[in-house]
């Protein structure tokens, strides 16, 4: 029977009910059950209303991935207040811009660098009160749990992600209540987990892959997480925890398979090995395959949309001798595809052109950008400015991509922020940033300078040069200077040539 679910709250509610003492979280040698997240959870929403925050506040979450993450977002909601999830590993001065864009009243944060916590306490001390997330224990000890919840209507909104924006400027994703439960419900309907399945993912939980942790706890599953990866940390873990379920990144399957150690591991609890949010190597999953005798599921969705649009299967996979590798799928529950031509009119099969969504997870907006958000959904379809293919059977490929935007390791990168940067740096006349394709990034960060005078800067310089700017993610992985940079006629640098011009090197 398909899972409804009328809260968010709801979720954690039924696990406390149903199986009160059965770990929910794992982190780094810590755990959590079901009880514990309910009840925690209520004494930070008791905490918040105390300290003013209402119905509709916004209230942030700057973390790593931590055993106390998902407990303060629950109790975020518990209070009726919207979670405004930011990722931790920007640079202090893109964290403080969207602290003051989202308008946020409530701040918890986390960092174990003292430099970046000194900047954010000068940064906010004006802006709103914070809580040190590392301080957590210490100020619930005497809290007594909220015992009355905010209700949410469908249309209320729920919480806020961000997804880079082609400017440099982050754009700010809106979720209701509504988009995100009913997205919710055919993540749990498609994802095949349940009650036994013991997940193992790498994801940053202010990442929209982080509905693969939501649809893992409304099954009553448990989920095994980390702070940072390490190959046989990983492996252990596993082998620990009898693991049944992992999600992985083109570097996170490399970097296991590569493991001096990887047969030393008793790996033979996976069921599902799930990826997405990079492009996967057919041979990388063949590869993987021979080693891990366990069902594939890839998936394929935004920010956007809530999270998924369309899975291929573990069937798929192996289908006609593996001939689908290449596929992203087909859309799951609720979800439609279409291909769109420059003129608005849908492609016969076959035919590429821009991929259009919809479905139940869709944004509301783009939080205080109207003209964007009208490009963006137009007569309630998604223009994800993906370029891809319908098969005659249904089935989705991607070619590219409109924009430009690089997805390394995971995370999505938008050229110009990193040209932006490059170009104030005065000895650098002109800049073109680019992805590369890279077994291990899944796409690297390439820059390609002109630099005013010959010899003034070397690669290690102009990395150098980005550090504490832009996030570290970003920086780009090579640069390569060059005299002059491929043009057209009308002077615009050619992209693709460069990538040629790369590919020499």
């Amino acid at each position: 029977m398909k899972k409804t679910f009328d809260s968010f709250i709801r979720i954690f509610e039924n696990g406390m009910e149903a199986y009160p003492d059965k770990t929910a979280l794992i982190f780094e040698g810590q755990k959590r059950t079901y009880r514990q997240i309910y009840e925690r959870a209520g004494k930070i929403a008791a905490y918040l209303r105390k300290n003013g925050i209402r119905k509709g506040d916004p209230v942030a979450i700057i973390s790593k991935n931590s055993l106390d993450y998902i407990e303060t977002e629950l109790g975020i909601i518990m209070a009726g207040a919207i979670v405004i999830k930011l990722n931790w590993r920007l640079a202090v001065p893109e964290l403080h811009h969207l602290l003051v864009f989202n308008h946020v009243k409530f701040i918890f944060f986390r960092s174990q660098d003292m430099k970046i916590r000194n900047e954010m306490c000068v940064l906010t001390e004006e802006l709103c009160p914070s809580k040190d997330l590392d301080r957590m224990d210490e100020f619930l000890k005497d809290e007594i749990p909220l015992a009355q919840f905010v209700k949410r209507e469908d249309r209320d909104v729920l919480m806020h992600l961000h997804t880079s924006g082609t400017t440099g400027v982050p754009k700010t994703v809106r979720y209701s209540n509504g988009s995100f439960l009913r997205e919710l419900e055919s993540c749990v309907e498609s994802l095949l987990f349940d009650s036994h399945t013991i997940f193992q993912m790498m994801s940053q939980l202010f990442h929209s892959a982080c509905m693969g942790t939501y649809a893992c706890l409304a099954c009553g599953g448990t989920v095994v997480f980390f702070g940072k990866f390490d190959p046989s940390a990983y492996l252990a873990s596993i082998e620990k925890h009898k693991v049944t379920r992992i999600s992985a990144i083109p570097t996170v399957l490399t970097a296991i398979l590569n493991a001096p150690d990887f047969h030393n591991y008793d790996l033979s609890s996976i069921h599902m090995i799930s990826y997405s949010t990079c492009p996967m190597p057919p041979d990388l999953i063949r590869r993987a395959m021979e080693q891990f005798h366990c069902g594939f599921q890839q998936s394929y969705g935004m920010t956007e949309m809530g999270s998924i649009v369309t899975i291929l299967s573990p069937e798929d996979h192996l289908r006609e001798k593996m001939r689908y590798l290449n596929s992203v799928g087909k859309p799951i529950a609720g979800h439609q595809v279409v291909i769109m031509d420059e003129q608005g009119q849908k492609c016969p099969p076959n035919k590429a052109g821009e991929i259009v969504v919809r479905g139940p997870g869709m944004m509301v907006d783009y939080y205080q950008m109207e003209p964007e958000t009208k490009e963006a959904i137009v007569d309630g379809w998604y223009h994800t400015k993906d370029i891809g293919y319908l098969t005659e059977d249904g089935y989705l490929y991607i070619n590219g991509r409109k924009s430009d935007m690089i997805i390394s390791g995971g995370e999505n990168i938008f050229p110009q922020e990193i040209e932006n940067v490059l170009r104030s740096h005065p000895d650098i006349a002109e800049t073109a940033v680019l992805g590369i394709r890279d077994d291990y990034w899944g796409e690297a960060v390439h820059a390609c300078v002109i630099l005013k005078r010959e010899n003034s800067l070397n690669e290690q310089q102009i990395q150098s040069y980005c550090r504490g700017k832009i996030a570290g993610y970003k920086i780009p992985k090579k640069v390569h200077i060059y005299k002059d940079l491929p043009r057209t006629a009308t002077g615009k640098v050619t992209k693709a040539e460069l990538v040629k011009w790369i590919e020499r090197d």
